[in-house]
């Protein structure tokens, strides 16, 4: 104990002299976070190692931000740049037999009915007359127009479907 004294520990609960001096009367743990009570009662809350931790990834996060904020701009908009339909998602620039899913969706025989909705769901400009629905996506980094024909074997059955895709401009 004599040794504990000599180092400056001192008891649970008993005030460390350099607190003393600097007008702290009553230290006491709290769950993690320490209160030291000055005199008078008022309360000094230290920060706990999750506030500080909180604090400094805030910081970090705000001048990155402020540093990478033309990427960052740049990113959020390609994020939110319209993009073709998924059922497009394998179709290739200029090359209709790409286009597999899309194929196997409206299959020979399929009604030519789904396949107009489906179109209009998707914001094509549907044709009837012509069999032929387009749609421009404004995307990023590259726009594309999408040209959907299709020729029926019966009435109201289709016999085949094409979709091509085009670029329309780059970044």
């Amino acid at each position: 104990m004599q040794q504990r004294q000599q180092m400056g520990a001192v008891a649970v609960g008993q005030v460390p002299p350099y607190c003393r001096t600097l007008g702290i009367d009553e230290v006491t743990p709290d769950y993690g976070r320490s209160i030291a009570r000055l005199n008078g009662g008022m309360a000094i809350r230290r920060m706990t190692i999750t506030a500080r931790i909180a604090i400094v990834t805030f910081a970090v996060v705000a001048v990155a931000a402020v540093i990478f904020w033309q990427q960052l701009l740049f990113a959020v908009a390609v994020l939110l740049a319209d993009k073709r339909p998924s059922l497009l998602a394998d179709a290739e620039w200029q090359r209709p037999a790409m286009a597999r899913m899309f194929k196997a969706r409206f299959a020979s025989g399929t009604s030519e009915a789904d396949l107009i909705k489906w179109l209009q769901a998707h914001r094509f400009n549907v044709n009837l007359v012509d069999k032929r629905a387009v749609r421009h996506v404004a995307s990023l980094p590259c726009n594309e127009d999408i040209q959907v024909t299709w020729t029926l074997a019966v009435p109201g059955k289709l016999k085949g479907v094409d979709a091509i895709i085009t670029e329309a401009g780059c970044l």
